[in-house]
């Protein structure tokens, strides 16, 4: 082989052997992690920075907003209702839906049920007539929101041939708070350790010369002085209750209301006990009272165990529900003790709905002693009406929903700080039995592990803890 030729094959190797460290070079980087993660990154940055330069969406493009009034809102437990108020025009004629809506920052909308009713030149919207339904708080998604009335109307016209034609427009309203309620903080229940913190408040909507109500829902950690749920053992201290048959009411409540938090705080609640000791009476009222204790720690769910006395024969579960709710739980409740606990519904009629589920409001002996014991005390009855709820623990800890109306005139109490917060936590007093019935009160006593695995359990069923 001559000098030239052994040169070419030379250059050949040497091309072949730096193509393939070339090539090598090359699959190593774009297959490296760290490079990957760079390219990732860079794309990712890319992609942010162009969507950042696009002009923002106008949610609200080819919508005309009317303004409409927030004449009320509360939230009672863990649901939200709006009463809403707009001017009655041709426009709303043949109203065929309504709905109240979430709509987020990208326009996407959640809807929630309104009723309405027509009073001469206005239309009024609900969410719900039931205090303790209406918007879920809890099922509501981590996002901002304006919260706006929706109302679709469907005209129907016939042609010459008859034909039926429909029309349907949706006609979009921002809500103006006319209450004297403004921005409301609420914090969902514990489930699997997290929780949401909601802001509702009124805010300007973007591009628009108007303003809403808002809703703000992001993660948050439940600050120290917020609670789940509230547990009040009946009576305390001098105040020992009903007492019968070598038994104590108050002593009884509190081993079931310990044993109740043992239970609830392994399904990783946050709970809170109104006493813990049964040495001192508790004030009823003012900032640390027994009925105030639940709101003031924005508990959303409370349970007072009592026991109940009466003739000898008497026996069997009632539970005590706030005036103008759904009865669901308490119904639920009523029925699984029955089933489980080796016991029976009262037979008690006074109050009674259903099955072992009462709702007691004032009537007209209970409008006749408030007003007596203003008269003798010196102050001006109080205003209450046959929606006002009778026990003061479903009343005082419901807000405006239940009729709470300690305001200071009593010169006997304090004063509730929230008789007229449009924020209620959600209560029930449950008398487990008649302390008075021999074989009941020994049943109680015995089957105190089957009586709160059903309270817990059916708690549990109903705020969806899963």
């Amino acid at each position: 082989m001559n000098e030239k030729k052994k040169t070419n094959y030379v250059i050949i190797i040497i091309s072949v052997l730096l193509f393939a460290i070339l090539v090598f070079g090359v699959l190593y980087f774009i297959i490296h992690p760290e490079t990957v993660s760079t390219i990732s990154n860079n794309n990712q940055n890319e992609i942010l920075n162009s969507m950042s330069s696009e002009e923002e969406v106008d949610i609200f493009e080819n919508i005309e907003l009317v303004s409409a009034s927030l004449e009320k809102y509360t939230v009672y437990g863990t649901h939200l209702n709006f009463n809403i108020s707009v001017n009655n025009s041709d426009d709303l004629d043949n109203i065929y839906d309504a709905k109240i809506i979430l709509k987020n920052m990208q326009g996407d909308e959640t809807n929630y049920d309104a009723d309405y009713i027509v009073e001469n030149d206005k239309i009024l919207f609900s969410t719900s007539d039931k205090i303790n339904t209406g918007i879920d708080l809890e099922s509501i998604n981590q996002d901002e929101y304006y919260i706006l009335l929706k109302v679709i109307t469907n005209k129907v016209s016939y042609g010459e041939n008859g034909d039926k034609k429909e029309t349907k427009k949706e006609h979009y309203y921002n809500i103006e708070n006319n209450t004297e309620y403004k921005d409301i903080e609420y914090y969902t229940i514990t489930r699997k350790k997290k929780n949401n913190k909601i802001d509702i408040k009124e805010n300007k909507i973007k591009n628009r010369d108007v303003n809403t109500l808002c809703m703000n829902v992001k993660e948050s950690k439940l600050p120290a002085n917020v609670y789940d749920i509230v547990i009040d053992a009946g009576h305390g201290g001098e105040d020992c209750g009903a007492s019968a048959n070598g038994y104590t009411e108050s002593e009884l409540t509190l081993d079931y209301a310990f044993k109740l938090k043992e239970k609830f705080d392994k399904l990783g609640l946050k709970v809170k006990l109104t006493r813990n000791e049964n040495e001192t009476r508790m004030d009823t009222y003012g900032e640390d009272g027994r009925y105030v204790i639940a709101n003031s720690v924005k508990a959303k769910f409370q349970l007072s165990v009592h026991l109940n006395s009466g003739d000898s024969d008497l026996t069997g579960v009632e539970v005590y529900c706030p005036n103008s709710s759904n009865l669901k739980f308490a119904e639920n409740l009523a029925n699984n003790l029955v089933l489980n606990c080796n016991t029976s519904y009262s037979q008690n009629n006074t109050w009674k709905e259903n099955d072992g589920v009462y709702v007691r409001n004032f009537n007209d002996a209970a409008f006749e002693e408030v007003l007596e014991y203003a008269r003798e005390l010196g102050f001006e009855p109080y205003n209450v009406s046959y929606n006002t709820a009778y026990y003061g623990v479903i009343r005082e800890s419901g807000g405006i929903m239940t009729g709470a109306y300690i305001d200071g005139r009593d010169p006997t109490y304090e004063n509730n700080p929230y008789y007229n917060s449009n924020m209620g936590v959600e209560t029930y007093l449950l008398e487990l039995g008649y302390i008075t019935n021999l074989s009941n009160i020994e049943n109680i006593i015995a089957n105190e592990e089957s009586y709160t695995d059903v309270i817990v359990e059916t708690t549990k069923d109903y705020l969806n803890l899963k």
